[in-house]
């Protein structure tokens, strides 16, 4: 017989959350059937590409030992580090530890922070609690994980603030009582929108080998304003680079909330990448998110989570990004962007500028083997679709792929972009929003026939 499987966990069992769960949701399986060690290596992997789900849930088996072993500290880290992008039940987790001194020292001012920034943000969807994952998970004959599980997860009474039972397991909800304003909070429905394009996206059969997808989605920031459904955009192109375009699942590399290292690396991984194929791969970069201008030379940068708008030094020169791409010894480069270098954020708040005005930046030099899409031109701002739940550049591209079903030409796909994006804006935003093609010049015309795939 199973012996019971106590934890002390905080609301998480129905907290909410704003995120999609997908990038996690193998992990989760893996942990259903029993098969913990799987489940702690791919949390693992998707912790090595900053997913913030993937964080919080090894946070979670951190502090409590769930298929590795207990480390409060290494705990913390990880609830912080997905806190700190904007997740919510990562946020209460951090709260939860500065409150009780778990991982680090007891700081109410802390705990009081956290758990504001948690009422904000939160909202009223549930994520899976992988602490009764693992206490229901299947047994094979040769699971011994039960044999330590009451070890494992011993229980202060004095902690405990109501419990629910369920079969012989006991789920602990929050040592912290919830306050009326977050019942309040949790009281309000919030309808979740889907869009067209995220659902019954075209699948095709062949897949190419010799293409690769990098998708950079940063929409929590640390110290500016978020880029609203930057994470939709870029989990939903990344399903259509896999099921439409035909890019095997390990030649996708997609970064959520990317720091600056984060670019670093993936820029690195990708030279080596396209060194390795001699020259026969292909490549589609994606960037959703904030970019920025320097006030003093006009310049461009990306801005990566963890950079600050006054300190370019933090972000990533557009310049250099595009000569790093354009140094690949590469069949084809294709970069897309849904940003705009103006200063402004996709909500049309200013990000930099004392003068609050938009900024009209330097076009940066880009090499003449590299296509360019931008979503906007000059001092324009790229907007969010609010309908749709994606940034309007991004939402006529996902439409387009998923007409064609992948087999458009980059003329045809700029066109509809552009056409869809100038008429949307003005009407939807009374704003213009052009977006701009750079092609490779040295190829004349050619570029017009090249496809995503």
């Amino acid at each position: 017989m199973r012996k019971v499987f106590l934890f002390i966990f905080s609301l998480t069992s129905i907290a909410s959350y704003a995120y999609n769960l997908e990038s996690v949701e193998k992990a989760l399986q893996e942990m259903r059937l029993g098969h913990v060690e799987q489940s702690i290596s791919l949390l693992k992997k998707l912790v090595a590409v900053n997913d913030v789900s993937a964080q919080y849930y090894l946070g979670n088996c951190l502090e409590h030992g769930i298929g590795i072993e207990k480390d409060s500290k290494a705990a913390f880290g990880m609830y912080r580090r997905a806190a700190e992008r904007g997740f919510p039940p990562a946020m209460q987790e951090l709260s939860r530890c500065y409150n009780n001194g778990i991982g680090v020292n007891k700081n109410q001012s802390r705990a009081d922070e956290w758990i504001e920034r948690f009422y904000k943000k939160n909202d009223n969807s549930t994520i899976p609690n992988i602490a009764e994952i693992y206490a229901n998970r299947e047994f094979s004959l040769n699971d011994t994980d039960s044999e330590n599980i009451d070890s494992q997860a011993p229980i202060n009474n004095d902690n405990v603030n109501g419990t629910i039972k369920k079969d012989n397991n006991v789920i602990l909800q929050s040592s912290q009582t919830p306050s009326p304003k977050y019942t309040t909070y949790l009281n309000k429905q919030m309808e979740k929108k889907i869009s067209d394009v995220d659902v019954d996206i075209p699948k095709i059969k062949n897949t190419n080998q010799n293409l690769f997808a990098l998708i950079i989605a940063n929409e929590n920031y640390q110290d500016v304003a978020s880029v609203p459904y930057a994470l939709n955009d870029g989990e939903t192109f990344a399903k259509y680079c896999q099921n439409t375009l035909g890019i095997p699942e390990t030649n996708l590399h997609l970064v959520k909330d990317a720091t600056l290292n984060n670019i670093k690396r993936e820029l690195n991984l990708m030279k080596k990448i396209a060194e390795a194929y001699k020259g026969e791969a292909s490549f589609i970069v994606y960037y959703a998110g904030h970019g920025i201008p320097d006030e003093k030379t006009r310049d461009s940068f990306l801005m990566p989570v963890d950079g600050f708008p006054g300190d370019v030094s933090t972000c990533f020169s557009l310049k250099d990004f595009y000569t790093a791409l354009g140094s690949l010894p590469s069949s084809k480069t294709i970069v897309l962007l849904d940003a705009c270098f103006s200063g402004a954020s996709r909500e049309g708040g200013m990000l930099v500028s004392a003068r609050g005005v938009a900024m009209k930046t330097k076009a940066a030099t880009i090499p003449q083997n590299l296509l360019v899409i931008s979503s906007a031109s000059g001092d324009e701002t790229s907007f969010p679709y609010d309908e749709k739940r994606h940034g309007l550049f991004t939402y006529f591209l996902l439409k387009k792929l998923k007409e064609s079903q992948g087999n458009a030409n980059i003329l045809s796909i700029m066109d509809y972009i552009h056409s869809n994006v100038t008429k949307t804006s003005i009407v939807v935003n009374g704003k213009s929003q052009t977006p701009v093609i750079t092609p490779p010049s040295e190829l004349g015309d050619d570029w017009k026939n090249w496809k995503l795939n």
